[in-house]
């Protein structure tokens, strides 16, 4: 259906914003659409356009809410400034 290249990937995105004591955090839901990939979806916290680095917290599943579910629990507990640290 999609014309792509040998290991290239395309998806779907959609963004939830998640309000939080310490500031506005984004969550990138991406769904695989053409290509492969391990999971269907994957939850993706985001800071200013910017994905956070750490995979232990990438939500994964087999459905967008799965995966969003899944992030927001690896995120729970986790301050804003663990999962984007001020560069060195």
């Amino acid at each position: 259906m999609y014309d792509l290249h040998e290991k290239e990937a395309l998806f779907r995105v959609r963004r939830y914003d998640l309000y939080r004591n310490d500031g506005l955090l984004s969550i990138v839901v991406q769904e695989i659409i053409a290509g492969e990939s391990v999971y269907k979806f994957y939850a993706v916290p985001s800071l200013g356009g910017s994905p956070c680095n750490q995979e232990e917290y990438w939500g994964i599943g087999e459905s967008e809410t799965g995966a969003l579910q899944d992030c927001l629990k690896r995120i729970k507990q986790v301050p804003t400034q663990v999962l984007f640290p001020p560069p060195e």
